[in-house]
């Protein structure tokens, strides 16, 4: 409870009483003070105090005042010398500018009179057209058949990936086990017909068996290798860092004793060529055709093209078909265009 209150002896400040109070610290300048010591001060001197408190009050608004003012003159007079120095500078670089353009104006037109007697002088004209050497942009070609790669690129490629399917994870259900390790089926080289690019799809397989079933499945995997550039030597672009990786695909093994497929059966791969064909293959937007090696999955609806020939017609393949015995070339085929 509030008895009243005393001023601090040592800043002045006002401090409140409490009910049975005798010591305190005061709150503005950390003064300890004893009730049974203190001398109150009169009125006259509380006014007097409160006098001093707002004449040192005012003199330092005063202060911060002229600080303001100081840095705004400051400001003020060094923007004025910033331009004058650009104003004395000016005609320093007007009079250069001026001194330049009298030099280059006549050189220039030195330049276009020499052009012109030169360009119009026969002897020049048959000298230049002699010595002159016209640099060629090197052509960029790109593989269109497998038979075009170096076999060793093409089967650095196939071990590699073979490398990277069996490092695959894969999760079995207790009745499922590997029957086979991924082994080659077979290469897909797809060539876009605008000359844009190519990359090559290596198809690797693996089947699995259900022994409690004795139940077999095959998945297919593809890794993706993009542009292979054919050089004037023969050789490739292809170094051991630019085999792109596997086109990942999750799948799940059927549960042939228990129902449906386990969450546990997790490996990777289509289930078919046909599947696998479709999904790598069929987006392409561009125009493109295919040169295969290996038993791999191609549409009906598309030509078959010998490799070491021309475009065939239905009609042509089927009578060299009756005339010739059958042989097991790579193939290619040809996306239809629109």
């Amino acid at each position: 409870m509030e008895i009243g209150q005393i001023l601090c002896p040592g800043c002045g400040a006002p401090i409140t009483l409490m009910q049975g109070q005798k010591t305190g610290v005061c709150e503005y300048c950390q003064t300890s003070f004893n009730v049974d010591d203190l001398n109150y001060k009169s009125e006259a001197e509380k006014i007097k105090i409160q006098m001093e408190r707002d004449k040192a009050e005012a003199y330092k608004k005063r202060l911060e005042w002229e600080n303001e003012q100081y840095i705004k003159d400051q400001t003020q007079y060094r923007k004025e010398q910033k331009r004058r120095e650009r104003h004395q500078k000016r005609p320093q670089s007007v009079y250069k500018l001026t001194a330049l353009l009298f030099v280059l104006i006549p050189m220039i037109l030195i330049f276009i009179a020499a052009r012109t007697i030169f360009s119009n002088n026969d002897v020049v004209n048959t000298f230049r057209s002699e010595h002159s050497e016209v640099s060629k942009v090197p052509e960029i070609v790109y593989a269109t058949k497998i038979e075009q790669i170096p076999k060793v690129t093409v089967d650095k490629i196939n071990r590699d990936a073979l490398k990277n399917a069996g490092n695959m994870y894969t999760a079995l259900y207790s009745n499922w086990y590997v029957q086979d390790e991924y082994k080659l089926t077979g290469n897909y080289l797809v060539s876009y017909d605008d000359g844009s690019g190519n990359f090559l799809l290596t198809i690797a397989e693996r089947t699995y068996i259900d022994t409690k079933v004795n139940k077999t499945e095959t998945t297919y995997v593809a890794f993706r290798t993009n542009k292979i550039i054919i050089k004037d030597d023969g050789t490739t672009n292809i170094s051991g860092t630019d085999y792109a990786k596997n086109i990942n695909v999750s799948t799940y093994l059927p549960r042939y004793s228990g129902g449906s497929a386990s969450p546990s059966s997790l490996v990777h791969g289509w289930f078919s060529l046909e599947e696998l064909y479709l999904d790598c293959i069929m987006p392409i937007e561009k125009s493109y055709h295919i040169n295969v090696s290996g038993d791999l999955y191609l549409p009906d609806d598309v030509q078959i093209i010998k490799s070491e020939s021309t475009v065939l017609s239905s009609e042509s393949e089927e009578s060299k078909e009756k005339s010739e015995p059958e042989q097991t070339p790579t193939k290619e085929s040809s996306k239809p265009t629109a």
